[in-house]
């Protein structure tokens, strides 16, 4: 199918299971799914995501992400740094996008509290996206969130008209204006 990236959820944390015995069970399937994939090019990325609606899941910050992904020793196993997650779990993030810019290989987005479309919620994502931009990001960024309005289309309000449905370079929003005008 041409897919370049995999995301590996890890999962739920289980109760009376030793939580470093099921983070040596991730370590152990994410380095054989790494190696099976690294045969065709491909990388698996790693998630963390939020508590507050996905339960007791065994990542829920970037650093356990990154520690996991480190620990796992696999050129081809990165991060995919979900802003909606991280917002609610941790804040902060620009500077964590700064500081595990070399770890992500996928960025998604969606807006804080609600994971509306930018412009819905507390998210600055003008300045974000112009972090990202500045700092060599050069990956995709996934549009994942719930749209406020009744057809999707119309959710994209605020991405320009010829920025969507293709790939966009980050240089093309920097000007963007992230209001909602729905």
């Amino acid at each position: 199918m041409g897919c370049k990236r995999l995301n590996a959820l890890i999962g739920h944390e289980i109760p009376g299971i030793n939580r470093e015995e099921q983070l040596e069970l991730a370590r152990k399937n994410l380095g054989f799914a790494a190696d099976q994939a690294r045969k065709f090019g491909i990388e698996v990325l790693v998630e963390a995501v939020n508590t507050f609606e996905n339960g007791p899941y065994l990542l829920s910050t970037t650093r356990q992400a990154v520690d996991l992904i480190d620990s796992v020793g696999r050129d081809n196993l990165k991060l995919q740094y979900d802003v909606y997650h991280m917002q609610r779990m941790e804040g902060n993030i620009v500077y964590t996008i700064q500081h595990y810019l070399s770890y992500i290989a996928h960025v998604q987005i969606a807006d804080s509290p609600n994971r509306g479309e930018p412009g819905t919620g507390e998210i600055n994502y003008r300045y974000v996206l112009s972090v990202l931009k500045e700092s060599g990001y050069k990956g995709y960024i996934g549009l994942e969130y719930n749209p406020s309005a009744r057809i999707t289309e119309t959710s994209l309000v605020w991405l320009p008209r010829s920025l969507r449905g293709g790939e966009v370079d980050l240089a093309d929003i920097r000007d963007l204006k992230l209001e909602r005008r729905i």
